[in-house]
């Protein structure tokens, strides 16, 4: 009788090791599919915590706006409020005096351009040529914005409406409908009520 030798064989060692191949590939590609979820997550997450934090200085701006109109650069009257009209998506004027120079005013722009969402500070209210704006970006990734605004006799696309001599020597709409659509495909709506302050 011929006793065997005690190991493994060759073809043993290579299918062991086949087998510990084909396992850590599949480790590889699960741990890789896990890292790359908790990243998009990340990412979803800090652009979460950016639209809250724009949608939550906007209704900090509306909630303080005043009737108070400017005069431009050119010396160009402007409303209280003005939106839905060229570049600018929304401008208005509000208290504040943190950023407020004399009057306890400020002025502030929201504007999209190339895909982000700015928010401008204008110190003082009747610009010269020499002033400019502090200016932040809030939001990236907008692909566009709708916006709407609620008076008396409904919405209406731009503020202040044409042919109401009410609206551009101060009146205030009631509330402000904002559409954000993203360029991911995500689609964010809000309402702000807006004060009507002296």
């Amino acid at each position: 009788m011929m006793q065997r030798s005690s190991g493994f064989t060759l073809i043993e060692i290579v299918v062991a090791m086949a087998v510990f191949g084909l396992m850590v590939a599949i480790a590889y590609a699960g741990l890789d599919a896990i890292l790359r979820h908790k990243g998009g997550m990340g990412e979803r997450s800090d652009h979460l915590v950016r639209l809250q934090k724009s949608m939550h200085l906007m209704q900090q701006d509306l909630m303080f706006a005043t009737k108070r109109g400017i005069r431009d650069e050119l010396g160009t009257p402007e409303p209280a409020l003005v939106g839905g009209q060229g570049e600018v998506m929304l401008s208005l004027t509000r208290a504040s005096l943190a950023h407020a120079q004399d009057s306890g005013l400020i002025r502030v722009d929201y504007l999209l351009s190339g895909g982000s969402l700015q928010r401008r500070l204008w110190p003082v209210l009747d610009r010269t040529p020499s002033n400019t704006p502090l200016s932040h970006e809030l939001l990236v990734g907008v692909e566009s914005v709708e916006r709407r605004f609620l008076d008396t006799g409904g919405w209406y696309n731009s503020w202040p409406v044409s042919g109401r001599s009410d609206v551009v020597s101060g009146r205030l709409p009631r509330a402000m409908e904002v559409v954000f659509h993203m360029e991911d495909g995500d689609r964010f709506r809000r309402i702000f009520p807006i004060s009507s302050r002296g």
